[in-house]
């Protein structure tokens, strides 16, 4: 059985002030040909992950904290329990709106980069 323990993953950490743990892909010691997953921490008040796009489908789930989901030209805010389905190709970020870490779970597949 192959376990990834966010207690042992130390992730990295980006200059918009976000920390991002594998769980599956990348650093992570599981790996799967059709999904990853990943811990994202933003800081408190603007910590974001910065707008892209990518091949994929995905979703970012919300686990704890405030943040406004921006999704091509829409602007939603999700609070935790929220989850937001982003399309393959369209642009996206995630920033923190609030006074704590805001927390999430992004899942995308098929796995890549």
């Amino acid at each position: 059985m192959i376990i990834a323990d966010l207690n042992q993953i130390a992730g990295r950490t980006y200059p918009a002030r976000r920390r991002t743990q594998n769980i599956v892909g990348g650093a992570s010691p599981i790996q799967a040909q059709n999904f990853a997953v990943g811990n994202v921490t933003l800081e408190p008040r603007g910590g974001q992950v910065p707008w892209h796009n990518q091949e994929q489908e995905e979703v970012y789930f919300v686990v704890e904290g405030t943040g406004e989901m921006c999704l091509g030209s829409e602007k939603k805010i999700l609070t935790a329990g929220q989850a937001a389905y982003i399309p393959s190709g369209v642009f996206h970020q995630l920033t923190n709106i609030g006074e704590t870490p805001l927390r999430m779970i992004y899942i995308y597949g098929p796995a890549g980069d």
